[in-house]
């Protein structure tokens, strides 16, 4: 299967799917100052079934909820929920046609850190998918090198004919200073002409 397939409009083969999950926080939670949004670590437990296919899961996750709209459509962004193998928590959200804005946070050993700066340079294949990014946090000097593993890729179309490629990936985060970890990362991209 091409992930990049449907970012081109082209038709997959439907698949049932059920989640059967268990979210316990692991962390403390973020209340966006920006937004009516918040973001919570967690711990996620329990199955995914593809197709008829069950597997179990037990990992890393993060709930986000907002209020209100979201238009797709308006303005690129990353968005992380990382956690590194020492324990570290990472939530960023970085805009690219804002380079310094940044919202979110640096979690170790229960204390939170907000993140108030964030500059990304991304690297993205001909297929429209993302070969690789490159976030640096702040205020605390915090610089991540992202390589996309596995891709599920959304298209996504607007009413009025406007259109954002959404490659979002499970990763492999490495830091400036040589830690390791993994996480879920979404770059909307808005289709511009």
């Amino acid at each position: 299967n091409d992930p990049s397939a449907l970012l081109r409009g082209e038709k997959g083969e439907p698949a049932e799917i059920a989640l059967d999950l268990v979210w316990e926080t692991d962390g403390v939670p973020y209340q966006w100052r920006q937004a009516t949004r918040y973001e919570i670590p967690c711990m996620v437990t329990g199955t995914v079934t593809v197709g008829g296919e069950e597997q179990s899961f037990s990992g890393h996750g993060q709930r986000d909820h907002s209020w209100g709209s979201r238009d797709w459509w308006s303005v690129d962004w990353l968005w992380s929920a990382l956690r590194l193998d020492d324990g570290t928590r990472i939530h960023a959200v970085a805009i690219p046609q804002m380079p310094g804005y940044g919202v979110g946070y640096v979690q170790r050993s229960g204390e939170l850190q907000e993140i108030t700066q964030a500059t990304v340079t991304t690297e993205v294949r001909p297929d429209e998918l993302i070969a690789s990014s490159r976030l640096e946090l702040g205020p605390e000097p915090l610089d991540l090198d992202i390589e996309p593993l596995v891709f599920g890729a959304v298209r996504l179309d607007a009413p009025d004919g406007r259109l954002s490629y959404f490659p979002r990936a499970l990763c492999r985060v490495t830091t400036g200073d040589g830690r390791t970890g993994s996480g879920w990362v979404e770059w909307n991209r808005v289709q511009r002409g």
